[in-house]
């Protein structure tokens, strides 16, 4: 009997020896692939001369190769994006639109009538890659076929930022100016970010979030660090507070040669958030 079950033991042993050694052949045939295929657009209207650019209405909807993305503006039949308008709008979320990756058509063009789209603006052929994240921010310079005067551009940061820091970048999106120019925060003293010309932007860097304080901050003229606030030219200013492990732009938009407050293009600051 004993002599059964030992020699029944070494049967079953050799036969998983050989199940095991046979399976250490198997091949994946067809790996899975991870990436979703979609790059990730926010879309921002800073061109405060885009009428007089087009002779068109600065009220117009994008499309994504023949899709209307545009975002909301109330009371507006059929959604446009205006002056100042980002999409996705901030107030009905943030973040970005979800597009096919690679090259993409995207198209500007008035409301009209019979049809969202039937009195085309312009074209953009941009090229996103599938799991990266762009904004496209329409300025004077839309008839550039550069990215850096639209401004189109990838948003690159680390997410989520250290815990009790926001991420944070500037863009001078003001048209007609000539010198650079440096973004002050008035709690912490000094210039966030110095010497970005017009046109330009910062990258993306991590700054202290305060939730008990709410931070103002200054564009002013470029000027040494140890030039205070108070004897700096400022250009404009903005009541800021980031949120915890947020990702912001702040971007000065309008025309320099607009004098008059009250007029919708003189220069101003505003933010759009990322995450």
């Amino acid at each position: 009997m004993k002599k059964n079950i030992l020699t029944t033991t070494l049967i079953v042993s050799i036969l998983l020896i050989q199940l095991s050694s046979c399976k250490r052949d198997y091949k994946l045939l067809d790996p899975v692939q991870t990436t979703d295929g979609y790059a990730y657009l926010a879309i921002i209207d800073a061109s405060p001369n885009f009428r007089s650019i087009y002779n068109l209405p600065d009220s117009f909807n994008v499309f994504i190769n023949g899709n209307k993305i545009s975002g909301f503006t109330p009371g507006a039949k059929p959604p446009v994006l205006t002056f100042g308008g980002t999409f996705p709008s901030t107030t009905t979320g943030f973040g970005y639109v979800a597009i096919p990756a690679g090259e993409q058509n995207i198209k500007l063009s008035v409301p009209g009538v019979h049809q969202a789209d039937s009195i085309a603006i312009t074209t953009f052929k941009k090229s996103l890659e599938a799991n990266k994240q762009y904004t496209f921010m329409i300025t004077d310079n839309i008839s550039s076929s550069n990215d850096s005067s639209q401004i189109f551009v990838e948003d690159q940061y680390t997410f989520p930022p250290t815990r009790g820091y926001y991420n944070l970048r500037f863009i001078d999106a003001v048209t007609n100016d000539t010198a650079a120019v440096d973004l002050f925060s008035y709690a912490k003293n000094s210039a966030i970010f110095t010497n970005i010309a017009p046109g330009g932007l910062s990258a993306f860097t991590q700054v202290g979030a305060n939730l008990q304080t709410t931070d103002t901050l200054y564009v002013t003229r470029a000027a040494s660090s140890k030039v205070p606030l108070s004897a700096r030219t400022i250009l404009a200013k903005m009541a800021f507070q980031g949120g915890d492990q947020k990702s912001y732009t702040i971007y000065m938009k309008g025309d320099f040669k607009v004098t008059t407050k009250t007029d919708p293009k003189y220069m101003a600051l505003t933010f759009y958030r990322h995450q």
